[in-house]
């Protein structure tokens, strides 16, 4: 399984929606088999 977070103007350390949300995906995507990565555009 792959996880996307698309975030708007923040970034992903904005203590708000767009960091949560990678938190989030991080500790669903980054666990066990289902493996994590991050890019910057």
């Amino acid at each position: 399984m792959k996880i996307g977070v698309v975030t708007d103007v923040g970034t992903l350390d904005d203590k708000n929606f767009n960091q949560f949300s990678y938190e989030g995906a991080q500790r669903r995507g980054g666990s066990g088999r289902h493996g994590g990565s991050h890019r910057h555009p």
